[in-house]
């Protein structure tokens, strides 16, 4: 079952869950326009990180590659062994995979190799 929520519904949600330090280890969010939710995904991280998180050294993204605009297990192993280091300045680092449904095509071994990081995050990290 889905729950859908509007965007600043979900802002101020995100928000109190910062505030009383409930946050999860990784959201996902779904919708049908890819540009509204790119913007979603990068203002939470933006909240999280209390700076614009283009430009702040604990922020990292996947985004698909190639011609077949997929997302490699490359991306996703250079992905993990960021998450894996301590966060630079900020209390947690966190990630944003666009279009993360892009790493099951093919062989779907980028799914395979990100799965037990999701299961299994490293302390201080926001998927």
């Amino acid at each position: 079952m889905t729950v859908p929520f509007r965007a600043e519904e979900l802002r101020q949600r995100f928000a109190a869950s910062i505030e009383q330090g409930r946050m999860g280890h990784s959201y996902l969010l779904t919708g049908d326009r890819a540009e509204s939710l790119e913007n979603l995904a990068l203002g939470l991280a933006g909240q999280v990180l209390d700076a614009a998180p283009q430009e702040h050294p604990d922020f990292h993204s996947v985004r698909p590659e190639s011609k077949s605009r997929h997302i490699t297990v490359e991306q996703i192993r250079e992905l993990e062994r960021e998450l894996y280091l301590r966060p630079y300045s900020a209390p947690l680092k966190v990630a944003v995979i666009f279009d993360a449904e892009r790493m099951c095509l093919g062989s779907a071994s980028a799914a395979n190799a990100f799965l037990k990081t999701l299961e299994e995050p490293p302390a201080h990290t926001l998927i």
